[in-house]
């Protein structure tokens, strides 16, 4: 069965011709995580170069599902990893995303097994990545570096205003005098405390 999401000119398109059975076409949902659980794989035939960052493959490899989809933005990157690609990534020429080549891909995905089984690997793999409490992690680990790298410059202004070009972004937060940036607690309003 081919389950088809989404709303746009080219669902009222098709919904104006006749169909095969196997072709459901679904409209607009939010909830496009429990049809990629259900499916084997997800298809993006997407041919706007400014792709990005699809969501539907986020949400594809969330669920362990690989997919088939054009070679625009950064849906290359999102399918790759070090162990290979989350199912296949094809080409876009002269504007037209090439049919034949998501129809082979298809049929070889479902005859066979071992390559659609690797693409799920890569596909589960990959999803930790965009695993939102991985991403807060990260996303923490950079605010928590900025704050640290911003205070110790505003301690570093505070005590010597002219020096900073001695300064470096991998400062240990030692100072030439000796003195540690770490331990000298400071009041709100940014200077040191007596």
């Amino acid at each position: 069965h081919l389950l088809l999401l989404g709303r746009g000119p080219v669902l009222d398109e098709l919904s104006r011709e006749a169909l095969p059975p196997y072709v459901h076409l679904l409209g607009f949902t939010q909830d496009t995580c429990s049809y990629y659980a259900m499916s084997d794989m997800a298809i993006l035939p997407s041919t706007f170069w400014g792709e990005s960052f699809p969501m539907s493959l986020v949400e594809a490899l969330m669920v362990g599902r690989p997919a088939i989809a054009s070679d625009v933005g950064d849906i290359r990157s999102m399918l790759t990893s070090e162990s290979g690609v989350a199912g296949e990534v094809v080409p876009v020429e002269h504007g037209r995303v090439r049919v034949d080549l998501i129809a082979e891909a298809i049929v070889r995905f479902a005859e066979i097994r071992d390559e659609y089984e690797r693409a799920q690997r890569v596909a589960c793999s990959l999803a930790r990545g965009y695993d939102i409490r991985d991403v807060v992690e990260r996303y923490l680990a950079v605010v928590s570096g900025t704050v640290k790298r911003s205070v110790r410059m505003a301690r570093l202004r505070h005590r010597h205003p002219c020096s900073l070009e001695a300064w470096h972004p991998e400062d240990t937060g030692t100072f030439d005098a000796g003195a540690s940036m770490e331990e000298t607690p400071l009041r709100e309003d940014g200077r040191e405390a007596a």
